[in-house]
């Protein structure tokens, strides 16, 4: 399978394209509402910088990080006043600053479910004493395998990525299990198509 870096820089205009859901933003806004203006915000993944604008105009202090180039750069050039840095969660290491929140929506869903602890630490380190985590992965269907490769024709060109899947319940148990506090927990249908969403917010 190609390196995901290199799918989402190859599809990185046109992705960038893409608006988001109202369930999305439904989810940023309960997300800020733990939040005081002014508070900083690590966006992991964040794309094209959509959503750490949306966080950006809300009054939010927004460190963006993706490990797509192009991504990165489009960000730049749409955003102006945040802060983006080409960065794999891997690295997260190369960041020494805590922050208030950490935002991953669609992030943990590209590693293998092996991993989604260490992962999960990692993030979970760079907050701040009470500080809150928004997460956002796909459910699991009944019947449907728990990790698999999709290969489809999306944003204009034929691509293959690694995905994983959640229950509710599976979900919560990785949050739990690093002794964060679940604030928020919401299953989504998404309106363009039949996969539903999960979303959880979690306090340190």
């Amino acid at each position: 399978m190609k390196d995901l870096n290199i799918t989402y820089n190859e599809i990185a205009e046109e992705w960038s394209k893409s608006r988001p859901d109202e369930w999305m933003r439904n989810g940023i806004d309960k997300f800020l509402a733990y939040l005081k203006p002014g508070s900083s915000v690590l966006d992991v993944g964040c794309g094209s910088g959509d959503k750490s604008k949306y966080m950006q105009v809300k009054g939010m202090n927004v460190t963006g990080i993706d490990f797509s180039t192009k991504m990165i750069g489009i960000a730049k050039r749409e955003v102006q006043d945040a802060h983006f840095k080409v960065l794999d969660i891997n690295n997260l290491d190369q960041i020494s600053t805590k922050f208030d929140a950490v935002f991953a929506r669609a992030v943990l869903l590209h590693f293998p479910k092996n991993q989604i602890s260490r992962l999960l630490n990692q993030l979970a380190d760079h907050l701040k004493k009470h500080g809150y985590i928004y997460i956002a992965v796909k459910m699991q269907r009944e019947s449907e395998k728990g990790e698999e490769i999709v290969r489809e024709y999306d944003y204009g060109q034929n691509i293959e990525r690694f995905f994983s899947y959640f229950t509710l319940e599976e979900l919560k148990k990785y949050v739990t299990d690093l002794g964060l506090t679940i604030c928020f927990e919401d299953i989504a249908q998404v309106k363009s198509g039949t996969r539903k969403w999960i979303q959880l917010i979690a306090q340190k």
